[in-house]
C-alpha cells in the first residue's frame, strides 16, 4: 500500500468523525468507535509498508499526539 491509499482511508475516518460530531448524542461512541478503527488500522497498515507513520496517520485520523495510546 502507498501513501496514497493511507490518506484515503484516514480520510474516510475523519470524515465519518465529522458525521457523528453533527449528533451531539452520539458523538462519544462515535469518537471512541473511531479511535479504535483507525488504532486497529494502523496496526495493519504498519505491517504493509515499512515507511509507515503511525503518529501520522493517528493524526490524520483527528487523534491528536497526546491522546495516541499505541
Amino acid at each position: 500500500m502507498t501513501r496514497k491509499h493511507f490518506v484515503a482511508i484516514a480520510k474516510i475516518i475523519t470524515e465519518c468523525r465529522e458525521a457523528y460530531w453533527k449528533s451531539p448524542e452520539a458523538k462519544d461512541v462515535g469518537d471512541a468507535t473511531l479511535d479504535n478503527v483507525a488504532y486497529l488500522m494502523s496496526s495493519y497498515l504498519a505491517t504493509q509498508n515499512p515507511n509507515f507513520d503511525r503518529g501520522r496517520f493517528l493524526e490524520a485520523c483527528g487523534i491528536d499526539r497526546q491522546q495516541q495510546r499505541w
